[in-house]
C-alpha cells in the first residue's frame, strides 16, 4: 500500500535514520543504475527523472510532492 505525503523527496529522506537512508539509498542505487555520487547530486539538486521518482515511491511505499 502507498501512503501520500506532503513532503519532497529531500525533506523525507532528511527525515529518515541514517540506516534507513542507506537501505533506501541501496535500494534506490541497484534499481536505477546510477553511481553513489550521483544520486546526492539528484538528491541535491532535486532532479530525479519521473522514472526515478516511481522508483523511489516503490521503495519508500509512499508518494512524494514535487520539489519545483
Amino acid at each position: 500500500m502507498t501512503t501520500k505525503t506532503d513532503l519532497t523527496f529531500f525533506d523525507y529522506y532528511n527525515s529518515l535514520l541514517d540506516d534507513e537512508k542507506k537501505m533506501v539509498r541501496n535500494q534506490f542505487l541497484a534499481a536505477a543504475g546510477i553511481s553513489y555520487p550521483g544520486f546526492y547530486k539528484k538528491l541535491k539538486y532535486g532532479s530525479f527523472t519521473p522514472l526515478e521518482m516511481d522508483a523511489l515511491a516503490s521503495i519508500c511505499k509512499t508518494s512524494f510532492v514535487s520539489a519545483k
